[in-house]
């Protein structure tokens, strides 16, 4: 069977020391006004600069892009186009939304609570209702079925998904942040 349209998501778990990283969100934070794009109540910072303290992120972040570009059959250097900081508190959302000008985009995650708010993903083909659920054995997992898919966000692991993916950030119900910082990349 051919899997015609797919969308490649790529979701791996990394080992970077998280305490530094939120350390390193709060601090950006309070030092910088940050900006309204896809957000919703929350906070979202400009793009940052390369940074020594991000040092070991941005390594495991080009290592995994590599790996993404290779799983996916593409070619060419990546360019590190952006990368930003979301805080997201309770209340906090993204509203569904792609990103342009580039190949890939992602999100690393810093602060997970419990409820904080999955990552979803739209199905750009529209499901019919003679494909509904129902039809299925397994009718809450079946990708072939769904008019959306959200994956719930897990600390220290990074999700990398074609930057033409339609995807937003459900609203963080818990008490806490949600931190994480995401980033978008092109093919030379």
């Amino acid at each position: 069977m051919m899997n015609l349209f797919a969308t490649p998501i790529y979701k791996k778990k990394l080992n970077l020391n998280l305490k530094e990283l939120e350390d390193y969100c709060y601090h950006n934070q309070k030092t910088s006004f940050g900006r309204k794009i896809s957000n919703h109540k929350g906070w979202q910072s400009l793009p940052i600069k390369r940074d020594l303290t991000l040092n070991s992120f941005y390594i495991e972040l080009l290592n995994t892009l590599n790996d993404y570009k290779e799983m996916v059959g593409a070619k060419g250097h990546i360019i590190l186009n952006d990368v930003w900081i979301n805080i997201n508190s309770k209340g906090s959302s993204n509203i569904a939304h792609i990103h342009t000008d580039c190949f890939m985009s992602g999100v690393f995650y810093v602060k997970t609570p419990k409820d904080c708010g999955d990552i979803y993903f739209e199905n750009l083909n529209a499901v019919n209702y003679n494909w509904n659920k129902k039809h299925f054995i397994d009718d809450v997992s079946n990708l072939y079925c769904n008019d959306t898919w959200s994956i719930v966000p897990e600390e220290n692991t990074i999700i990398v998904f074609p930057s033409w993916a339609k995807h937003g950030v459900l609203t963080n119900a818990s008490n806490n942040d949600r931190i994480s910082i995401s980033f978008n990349a092109s093919l030379s």
